[in-house]
């Protein structure tokens, strides 16, 4: 259930590696999905020496869905990070964002009936999303495709 990937031949290129797609040449905003670009995960860390993004293909479909759902546009706040930036924000030490398997989002919806929603456990269209985490004071949703059985979730701060 890969999405398909628009290959462009403007300065980057895309490839599977494993369980995830690397854009090389950071802030190439491939198309990834009918509603999402790579750009969009990309954490600008300037600073850094890579020029890469990764992304997890279920991580695409994840959102894709979350999007379709929702029928408006959703803003990514946080994609992949680099271990560099990660470490300065505070990001937590085994961060899904480091492994380009979590995003951070915020929409012009109600976050906290989405969440609600995504944790439901008859609510079963969202198989990939394994982490959701939501932070009422700071208006994001966290969600992640770590690979375990049971859905982790959290309300934060």
């Amino acid at each position: 259930m890969y999405p398909e990937i628009e290959r462009d031949v403007s300065g980057y290129s895309i490839f599977n590696v494993g369980d995830r797609i690397l854009v090389y040449d950071k802030g190439a905003n491939a198309k990834l999905s009918d509603n999402f670009r790579s750009g969009e995960f990309d954490d600008n860390w300037k600073s850094d020496s890579n020029h890469f993004t990764l992304i997890s293909p279920f991580l695409m479909v994840a959102m894709q869905q979350i999007r379709g759902t929702i029928g408006k546009p959703v803003a990514i706040t946080s994609g992949f990070r680099t271990a560099h930036k990660n470490v300065a924000i505070g990001g937590a030490k085994r961060s899904y964002h480091t492994k380009g398997m979590a995003a951070d989002w915020t929409a012009d919806i109600n976050l906290e009936e989405f969440y609600n929603l995504l944790i439901d456990p008859k609510y079963n269209r969202f198989l990939f999303i394994k982490g959701v985490g939501y932070y009422p004071n700071r208006r994001f949703i966290h969600i992640d495709v770590r690979n375990v059985d049971k859905r982790v979730t959290w309300i934060g701060d």
